[in-house]
């Protein structure tokens, strides 16, 4: 069994793709292990290499887009991760046209095709979305007091 393994893809959310997908990773080893100039590379040989990185014990990383510049195929895609030396160190193959929201995971040892699908909840977009719009908010707030703070100086301080 790999110690790092090709967990789970997003192939085609929903919007814009290529923006939104991912790739997850996991480490099931009980120790960190340093990914640095591990790589990750597609059946069309583009290739995304990590510089300093390290994951730790049964955590599970999520790459995106526009960290790898790696796009997932809706048509189905190979994925390798590489150990520093090139050795395969897992593989995660997937087939057939993947809907919108689906997630295709790593299949149970034992099944013949080595992917699963799954389909994100309203509940786990619903989150990624609070998070996104909460982040947005805040961001909005911070310059409109700032805005508001030197309108308010000009306006009654001169």
């Amino acid at each position: 069994m790999s110690e790092v393994i090709i967990k789970r893809v997003f192939p085609n959310p929903p919007g814009n793709d290529p923006a939104g997908e991912w790739i997850e990773l996991q480490n099931l080893k009980s120790t960190e292990i340093n990914l640095t100039n591990w790589k990750i590379k597609d059946k069309s040989d583009k290739v995304f290499e990590f510089k300093e990185l390290k994951i730790k014990p049964q955590q599970t990383i999520r790459l995106f887009y526009s960290q790898t510049k790696i796009v997932l195929n809706n048509n189905g895609d190979t994925l390798f991760l590489l150990d520093p030396d090139d050795n395969l160190v897992d593989k995660l193959e997937y087939f057939g046209r993947v809907k919108p929201g689906q997630v295709i995971k790593k299949a149970e040892l034992n099944q013949k095709q080595n992917f699963q699908t799954e389909k994100l909840t309203k509940n786990s977009l619903n989150l990624e979305i609070f998070f996104g719009v909460a982040i947005f908010i805040l961001f909005l707030s911070t310059i409109l007091t700032f805005i508001f703070k030197n309108i308010y100086e000009k306006v009654f301080k001169d």
